[in-house]
């Protein structure tokens, strides 16, 4: 742009004798960049798995809460007894219609007419707080929506541990210790 005086007003820096140099950044200042991503990303890691495997406790113990309760409404709609078999020894539940008690009938394994099943990860425990048996734990549902009472504790290898009652009337109720 040319002024009244005949001077032209350029503020820019000009570029040096061989030509045209595009700036940016140094590699010293790329090295420094991607070593606090570095840190910042060891740092958070372990953070996120805590909260990862967290999420695992919290998703395996609704999942068991909902089996209960959805075997309770089965056996109140079907008109029939079913059960819940908790397996300490194979870290697993089940559920199954519950056996009819019959004179002179063969007794039924627990885990007869399995209709589905659960094994929990590798980290993960489930059993009755007042047994230190490893036998399978039968919970229940009557058609009159009644059950079995007891209390399972569930545990994983990292500290938490959360008890999952039912009462009598059929009542489900979780707390995470």
């Amino acid at each position: 742009m040319m002024w009244p005086t005949g001077r032209i007003n350029d503020s820019r820096p000009h570029p040096p004798a061989g030509g045209d140099v595009s700036r940016g950044f140094s590699l010293v200042e790329l090295l420094v960049v991607v070593l606090l991503i570095a840190v910042l990303a060891a740092a958070a890691a372990p953070v996120m798995a805590a909260q990862a495997r967290g999420m695992l406790f919290s998703s395996e113990l609704h999942r068991f809460e909902t089996v209960l309760r959805y075997v309770q409404r089965k056996a109140i709609m079907e008109e029939q007894s079913y059960q819940v078999i908790v397996d300490p020894a194979g870290r697993s539940y089940a559920i199954s219609r519950a056996p009819e008690p019959a004179a002179g009938a063969r007794e039924e394994r627990l885990s007869d007419n399995v209709l589905n099943s659960r094994r929990l990860p590798e980290s993960f425990s489930i059993g009755n707080e007042q047994e230190q048996t490893q036998r399978e734990l039968p919970i229940i549902f009557s058609p009159t929506g009644l059950a079995t009472p007891a209390r399972i504790i569930f545990a994983d290898g990292y500290g938490r541990r959360a008890v999952c009652t039912i009462s009598l009337s059929g009542e489900v109720a979780v707390v995470q210790l």
